[in-house]
């Protein structure tokens, strides 16, 4: 399962489709020859997609393990950008507008 490198872009939550995340970036570190374990090291960056035009909102970093835990918790699944529901695209890309404006 760790060798899987999320994407980045549109997650919901199986669990309460209010619930919203974007990934923002995925950092995939390079691993040591000499290193024993298989697993792929990956940091993710997410912001709720509800958050409110705050530059200084708090963002979500995670590990694999941590990672792995929060979707599963929330149920989460990706949402491919051509199957993003055009309320939730138009109301991100407003919210994107108005921090760039700020």
């Amino acid at each position: 399962m760790h060798n899987v490198i999320p994407m980045e872009g549109y997650y919901v939550s199986g669990s309460n489709p209010s619930f919203k995340l974007i990934v923002t970036e995925v950092i995939v570190m390079e691993r040591d020859e000499d290193e024993e374990d298989d697993d792929t090291f990956f940091l993710v960056n997410a912001v709720n997609d509800d958050d409110d035009k705050d530059f200084y909102t708090p963002t979500y970093e995670f590990i694999p393990d941590e990672w792995w835990q929060f979707v599963k918790t929330n149920q989460l699944r990706f949402v491919p950008e051509n199957n993003i529901p055009a309320s939730d695209l138009l109301s991100f890309l407003a919210k994107v507008r108005t921090r760039g404006n700020s």
